[in-house]
C-alpha cells in the first residue's frame, strides 16, 4: 500500500472557520490527487486513504481512535475517521470526512476541545449536509 506523498496531490482551496476559542475549528479542503477515485473503485483505495489520515495524525503525535466508516456526502463516496492529537496542552479530538469525485478530494475536518464537541460537531455536520457540487 502506498501512502500519498505531497507529489501525489495539490491543494486547490482551503477554508477554515474557528467558532469560539482554539483548538475549535471546522474546515473544508479541496485537493487534486494524481489518481482517480470513484464509487466503483473506492474499496481498492480504502487502506491507502486510512494510511494517509493515520500518517497525518501521527505527524502531530496523534492517532486514529475509531474505525474508518463509509460515508456519502453530497452524493459522493468516501470515509470518515476520528482521531486525537495534542495541541498546547489540550487533547484535541477531530472528525475527518473525506469524499471523492474523480481526482478531486473534498476533506471536511471538525476539531475541538472535548468540552466543545457537541457544538463543533453540529456545525461540521451542517456543512456536510449542505455540501453540493454545482
Amino acid at each position: 500500500m502506498k501512502v500519498a506523498s505531497e507529489a501525489d496531490y495539490e491543494t486547490l482551496s482551503h477554508v477554515l472557520v474557528s467558532p469560539g476559542e482554539p483548538p475549535n475549528s471546522v474546515s473544508l479542503q479541496v485537493m487534486r490527487y494524481a489518481f482517480s477515485i470513484s464509487e466503483e473503485n473506492i474499496a481498492e483505495h480504502k487502506e491507502r486513504l486510512a494510511a494517509e489520515v493515520r500518517a497525518s495524525l501521527e505527524g502531530a503525535q496523534g492517532d486514529i481512535t475509531a474505525d474508518q466508516k463509509p460515508v456519502t456526502v453530497g452524493g459522493l463516496p468516501g470515509f470518515s475517521y476520528e482521531g486525537t492529537f495534542p495541541m498546547e496542552g489540550t487533547e484535541v479530538r477531530a472528525r475527518f470526512t473525506q469524499v471523492h469525485k474523480g481526482d478531486t478530494l473534498y476533506s471536511f475536518t471538525s476539531q475541538f476541545a472535548p468540552e466543545d464537541a457537541d457544538e463543533v460537531l453540529r456545525g461540521g455536520a451542517l456543512i456536510e449536509r449542505s455540501f453540493r457540487l454545482a
